[in-house]
């Protein structure tokens, strides 16, 4: 079984990682809509593949909330964090 700081770490890990997600697939999206709107051959669906991108890393996001909570109702809301 994982201590409670690795318990905190992991979700703190995943919430972090779904914020880069979310950037990365947000900023490549607006750049393809851009490049396509200035007429250069770029796909829509790679801008469309970038939106999901970035709702799969607002997911992350929310999945890793949702452990937060549950982590803090059962140890409390200071468990797991160093000091």
């Amino acid at each position: 079984m994982e201590s409670l700081v690795q318990q905190r770490l992991a979700f703190e890990r995943e919430r972090l990682t779904g914020w880069v997600l979310f950037a990365a697939g947000l900023l490549f999206a607006v750049g393809c809509v851009w490049f396509a709107v200035t007429g250069m051959t770029v796909s829509w669906a790679m801008a469309v593949l970038w939106v999901v991108w970035a709702c799969f890393g607002i997911r992350r996001v929310m999945r890793a909330r949702r452990r937060q909570r549950s982590f803090e109702l059962e140890h409390g809301p200071t468990a797991g964090v160093r000091r």
